[in-house]
């Protein structure tokens, strides 16, 4: 996410204050620690595509939910190195039609056993 590193560059950028990570964009996969489930680079790196259309969610408590069947908009989770502090989690979502590419927005591969 956006820190200390990135405002130097870009001083009108609101940041992630008191941290410095080294990168003013983004970083190389692996730089930091896993979390706790083991997993790299989560929140704050690049959007993450994922396979779901934007919706509304329903109301009630979900688990996993996946959105409709079809659409014009790929949701997107976890905040980039572009974004304030507040939009890096992976409970946060964007939109952005699926032809839709930047620097800021990536993909990671995934496997179920």
């Amino acid at each position: 996410m956006a820190d200390e590193t990135g405002k130097k560059k870009f001083s009108g950028w609101t940041i992630f204050s008191g941290y410095t990570d080294g990168f003013v964009f983004t970083a190389p996969v692996g730089s930091f620690d896993a979390n706790d489930f083991g997993l790299f680079d989560m929140t704050g790196n690049v959007w993450e595509w994922c396979s779901d259309w934007k919706d509304a969610y329903s109301s009630g408590a979900q688990t996993n939910p996946t959105g409709p069947s079809s659409g014009s908009y790929r949701v997107l989770r976890g905040g980039s190195w572009y974004d304030a502090p507040q939009d890096c989690r992976v409970a946060y979502r964007s939109d952005f039609a699926p032809g839709f590419s930047y620097d800021f927005a990536g993909f990671r591969l995934a496997r179920t056993k």
